[in-house]
């Protein structure tokens, strides 16, 4: 009997050895220059070889003692041998070394790097600011290039001082200055060599109205469009028209374009300026005939046709969305519009007399919250009668929850910053997106949601046509009630407050305009799974990816080759707190 029990804890052990080798740990330490200086928060990743037949993966920052650990689930599974590389970048370089697991008798790895050993005897660093075209005249793109022993380098530490009692650690940055006058923009940069570099240079904000393109355009005889820009801002310099038929373009101010074929184009034009401002604008051409049509349908309140309520009409340009007509829903839920001919979108909302009022949420056709997912409907040479919207309910269980705020005008060029606005719908979401309640903001732009049970939500301002930033709000037991959720509604987006609680994200991009290539650089304070998605002025996602990033500073290039010219938003979304970011820039060709 004890020689079968010592066999058996012997197998036993054998056994449990076997599983606890499954996975790999590869750790070790960063040296800065092959000193005994500790290198802190910076990238080691390790790699399985794909001739292996899997795909290992994993990636650490240092600590501050510049220590690091790996670990890959599986990475050390009994079988084939599978050698890893691990590489972390060294100045304008990676520096790799080979972990084998040795068919699973390897679970552990001690890799150490010497980081920059060359010790840089010099560096410099200089400054970029580029005026930003598609902002005021006081936002400016500003970066650092920072060279070592005549290399650029990619991976320097940047503190900036903008000369305005603001600062950043980012290596893109979009600033906006307080208004006209003369500031000293200062950079101090420290290379992985520990090389430091000061700079400045004197930036010079004249307070003059940035370039805005616009035109006016008028169909003559046949399929003849007269165009006419009314750009306004600085003077251009330049005109280039994209007329939206593949045709030749034009450099001329006001041109005349023939159209082979009646239909509907995008017309763009660009314009540029002295200064070095480029922008685009688009509008929809419509060479159809002039005819209008019926565009009809019914609201419907789940299975109950809607009572009381508005139906609105929204004509759909290339990169501008605008109210048009509204209409009456009666009390079979019957709305009717006769239209010229064109592309639109139709948002149905019910009044607070409504019986189903409380329930149903601000809805476009057929059945969608927001703008950006709704479908277009094309009246085009025929009635359109079946357009029938099926409102989004909402689930509100009720407790003794309050989020209020305002609703306040951004940089729009139509009105003065700060001022209210009234009747614009605001939305609350879970964190899932399942609505919850909706309400319009008052004459004074106030908005208020009340009886909510305790919870996190989003604030979502919903404006067809801008992309929008919703506002992370949490209330409980100590904080039951937040009055001052305000949003700002500027000429492209919408701005909430970031929840304390979300993760706070940094974000620049470079060049503005763009080519080939989108440079987005990222600073993070927590780990997160994060969506950059590059979507069009109709908020149409055109490129969408997602990268695993840990807490610290990143950049992502993103392939914008493909895109056509015009303006466009890059949306960063952290998944886990739904924190999002929005930045603007512009294709250029």
């Amino acid at each position: 009997m004890k020689k079968i029990f010592t066999t058996c804890m012997l197998l036993c052990s054998m056994v449990v050895a076997a599983l606890a080798g499954n996975d790999l740990t590869i750790s070790g330490t960063l040296n800065i220059g092959g000193t005994v200086l500790p290198l802190a928060n910076h990238q080691v990743c390790a790699q399985s070889d794909s001739s292996s037949g899997v795909f290992l993966y994993g990636c650490a920052n240092t600590d501050s003692n510049g220590f690091y650990s790996i670990f890959i689930a599986g990475g050390s599974v009994n079988g084939s041998n599978v050698d890893f590389t691990v590489y972390t970048l060294s100045c304008n370089q990676y520096l790799t070394q080979t972990v084998a697991n040795n068919q699973g008798i390897t679970d552990a790895a001690t890799v150490n790097f010497a980081v920059c050993v060359s010790n840089p005897t010099s560096c410099s660093s200089s400054i970029v600011a580029i005026p930003d075209s598609t902002a005021s005249s006081s936002s400016y793109f500003i970066y650092g290039n920072v060279f070592e022993n005549g290399n650029q380098i990619f991976n320097a530490t940047y503190s900036w001082d903008f000369g305005d009692s603001t600062y950043s650690t980012l290596e893109y940055n979009q600033h906006v200055f307080p208004g006209p006058g003369t500031y000293s923009v200062c950079l101090t940069t420290i290379t992985p060599g520990a090389c430091t570099s000061y700079s400045c240079q004197t930036i010079v904000v004249t307070g003059q109205p940035a370039c805005q393109a616009s035109f006016s355009f008028q169909q003559g005889a046949g399929n003849d469009v007269y165009f006419v820009s009314t750009s306004s801002g600085a003077v251009p310099v330049s005109y280039l028209w994209d007329f939206g038929d593949s045709s030749a373009y034009s450099t001329l101010a006001n041109p005349v374009h023939s159209y082979a074929t009646a239909g509907i184009y995008a017309a763009c034009l660009t314009i540029a300026t002295s200064s070095g401002c480029t922008v685009t604008y688009c509008a929809q051409i419509n060479t159809l005939n002039t005819a209008s049509f019926y565009l009809a349908g019914q609201v419907w309140a789940g299975a109950n046709a809607a009572d009381y309520g508005t139906v609105f009409l929204i004509q759909l340009d290339s990169l501008n969305l605008h109210l048009v007509d509204t209409a009456s829903i009666d009390t079979s839920g019957h709305y009717n519009f006769y239209a010229p001919q064109g592309v639109y979108l139709v948002k149905a909302a019910l009044s607070t007399n409504s019986a189903y009022h409380n329930n149903y949420m601000p809805t476009y056709f057929d059945s969608t919250l927001f703008w950006i997912n709704a479908f277009n409907v094309n009246v085009l040479n025929t009635n359109i009668l079946n357009a029938d919207i099926h409102l989004v309910s909402g689930n509100n269980p009720g407790g003794p929850g309050f989020i209020g705020g305002n609703i306040l005008q951004g940089a729009n060029r139509l009105a003065s910053p700060g001022d209210p606005i009234q009747g614009v719908s605001i939305l609350l979401l879970d964190m899932n997106n399942n609505p919850v309640a909706a309400t319009t903001t008052d004459i004074s732009g106030h908005y208020s949601f009340n009886n909510l049970p305790y919870g996190t939500y989003q604030v979502y301002t919903e404006v067809a046509g801008k992309t929008t930033v919703p506002s992370v709000v949490t209330i409980d037991a100590t904080s039951p009630s937040i009055a001052n959720v305000d949003i700002t509604v500027n000429s492209g987006n919408i701005l909430g407050i970031k929840s304390a609680k979300a993760n706070e994200i940094a974000i620049g991009l470079f060049p503005n305009p763009v080519k080939d290539f989108a440079s987005i650089s990222l600073s993070l304070d927590k780990a997160s799974l994060v969506s950059v998605s590059i979507v069009n002025e109709l908020g149409q996602v055109l490129i969408s990816n997602e990268y695993n990033l840990l807490a610290g500073k990143h950049t992502i290039v993103e392939v914008t080759e493909t895109l056509a010219k015009g303006i466009y938003s890059v949306v960063i979304t952290d998944n886990a707190s739904n924190t999002r970011v929005v930045k603007k820039f512009v294709k250029s060709e």
